[in-house]
């Protein structure tokens, strides 16, 4: 809840209303804290001063009561129309504990959105939501992670523990909130009454699964039972939150890393669903990268499926960036490199490791990052400026981002050609550098680019020949040095090529197996139709269909747009990398 430029005005001995909130929050039981702010309440004609005032003699006393009825509007705001949905416990003139009835998703976050948004539970303890719905606790996570308040937030319930834990992003917004958990003993108790599966799977080979205090979580075979019965079989036992809130992250992760080592191996393919469970639950960057390493190598399509499915499910930076290098021949990609697929959640992935990562690790990661990084280049992948600056600059990242080539620029009348044939419309651009005080010239001269302006990192292609000469230069002295200003093929001219131009290039044919290793897909059934490839390029939002027939050796553009410049750069690139696999 903001503290707005009237409320910021000073009390006596220079203190403002934001230094009374920020007392409170930081001690929710300190009655003084509250009496003081009633006092600046009552100065100013809020009620909710006397409220305040009335609790602190009595908080059950009739003249409180009648005080609330007559002021409810003003106090509750937005929440006064959900009287009949919500309880509230009260605690000197603010909600402390907040009880929730809804039917559905909609109306729950519509009684969530009114409980953030009503001045009476700035100070909220305790917020109990009780609905039908389990499917909606991923979002009222999520609404609560986001809005970050109030930040007296100590006790969360929704359903059970086993039914929901919270996140680590709602964690890390509301530090008094802990996980919900069970006891080990009482969870081995639990196990030991189900009946065991039939598993090939000698636990000794696992990664050791240890608490933070030394001593081990539950038996090898125990922890295996007990996690295909909570994943598999949906019995509410609490032991992935256990685990969570005792183990260190590392752990679990080498405890699922083990399981794609060794489970692939050991067990026949009707036992794997659970591992990938279990995978998907407790594994880190080590994991993703295991499971990425057996992607590129399985030959079973039904296991590749498992895998990028698990991949998927993990949602940690280092799974989402070894999604989108996955091998596109390799089961069912999900992401191509040259589309716009997921880029933003990509670029925020590479952004932000979230774990601590071993020098192997961190090295992959950074090699994963680049070629990200390529595609935005290829797509013209355009943000604000203040989200590159934090995405690029502040971010762990810009040590290997220091040396790319920026470009801002407004987009010039659009010709009939254009608006005919549906083309992106020319640029009139600037390429810069970005610094950590901001957009720069070659020489660091700071230049004026507005917050809120589009950027993108420039391709070659859209620079004239002394920009393009000057700004290679000064990219190919920085360390580390990234090529971004050489993706284009000399051979061919760069400001106008052609398909023509390009297929007398290329001599042989690329083979088909290597054209679908880089993402080309077979075209339209009918005659021909197992030497026809395509592929789809995207350049500023527009998507262009290039089709390659094998058998006559030719290539051409599918629709009516003419491909610009950018995009036979790109489509020249891969053909050469086939032509030479």
């Amino acid at each position: 809840m903001v503290v707005t430029a009237h409320q910021q005005s000073e009390l006596p001995g220079g203190h403002t209303e934001a230094d009374l909130v920020a007392a409170i929050e930081a001690d929710p039981d300190d009655t003084a804290a509250y009496l003081v702010y009633a006092d600046w309440l009552i100065e100013r004609g809020d009620p909710r001063g006397e409220l305040i005032t009335l609790h602190a003699e009595d908080p059950t006393c009739a003249a409180a009561e009648r005080h609330l009825e007559r002021h409810r509007r003003e106090l509750l705001g937005p929440l006064a129309v959900h009287a009949g949905h919500v309880t509230l416990d009260w605690q000197l003139g603010f909600v402390r504990a907040a009880h929730l009835i809804a039917i559905d998703e909609p109306a729950v976050m519509r009684l969530l959105d009114a409980v953030l948004e009503s001045p009476a539970c700035r100070f909220l303890r305790t917020l109990v939501i009780q609905l039908v719905e389990r499917s909606a606790l991923t979002a009222i996570d999520a609404r609560l992670a986001r809005a970050g308040s109030p930040r007296t937030l100590e006790q969360l319930e929704l359903g059970t523990p086993e039914q929901y834990q919270p996140s680590d992003a709602l964690l890390a917004a509301f530090p008094r909130l802990s996980p919900r958990t069970h006891s080990w003993d009482a969870i081995a108790a639990r196990i030991a009454t189900l009946s065991p599966p039939a598993l090939a799977l000698d636990p000794a080979r696992l990664a050791p699964v240890t608490v933070r205090d030394g001593g081990r979580a539950l038996p090898g075979h125990m922890l295996i039972y007990g996690l295909v019965a909570e994943l598999q079989e949906d019995v509410p036992l609490g032991l992935v939150a256990l685990l969570r809130a005792t183990c260190d992250p590392g752990v679990l992760d080498r405890y699922a890393t083990s399981l794609v080592e060794h489970a692939l191996v050991a067990l026949p393919f009707e036992q794997l669903p659970w591992v990938w469970d279990v995978v998907a639950t407790l594994g880190g960057p080590q994991t993703a990268h295991a499971l990425a390493e057996r992607l590129a190598t399985q030959p079973e399509p039904f296991v590749s499926s498992w895998i990028v499915q698990c991949l998927e499910r993990m949602a940690t930076p280092l799974a989402r960036l070894e999604l989108f290098a996955s091998d596109p021949n390799a089961g069912f990609p999900r992401v191509d490199r040259s589309t716009h697929h997921d880029a933003d959640e990509l670029v925020r992935a590479g952004s932000d490791p979230r774990a601590e990562l071993s020098p192997r690790l961190a090295e992959r990661f950074a090699e994963l990052d680049l070629e990200v990084i390529e595609g935005l280049v290829a797509t013209a992948w355009t943000t604000t400026l203040d989200d590159a600056l934090e995405l690029f600059v502040r971010a762990p990242r810009r040590a290997r981002a220091r040396g790319l080539v920026w470009a801002h620029g407004k987009r010039k009348p659009p010709s009939l050609r254009d608006r005919l044939l549906r083309e992106a419309y020319p640029l009139e651009l600037r390429a810069f550098q970005l610094t950590e005080h901001g957009p720069a010239d070659r020489d660091g001269i700071p230049l004026h680019v507005g917050a809120t302006e589009p950027v993108w990192l420039v391709h070659p292609c859209e620079l004239s020949d002394g920009e393009l000469a000057a700004w290679q230069s000064w990219q190919r002295a920085q360390r580390p040095a990234y090529p971004q200003l050489d993706r284009f093929l000399p051979a061919l001219p760069r400001k106008k090529p052609s398909l023509t131009l390009l297929r007398a290039m290329l001599e042989p044919f690329p083979a088909a197996a290597a054209l679908r290793r880089r993402g080309f897909f077979s075209g339209a059934a009918g005659y021909g139709a197992s030497s026809v490839l395509m592929r789809v390029y995207r350049y500023r939002g527009i998507a262009y269909s290039v089709q390659l027939d094998l058998a006559r050796r030719k290539i051409e553009r599918v629709g009516g747009s003419e491909l610009p410049p950018v995009v036979i750069h790109e489509l020249a690139r891969d053909l050469v990398a086939a032509m030479n696999d």
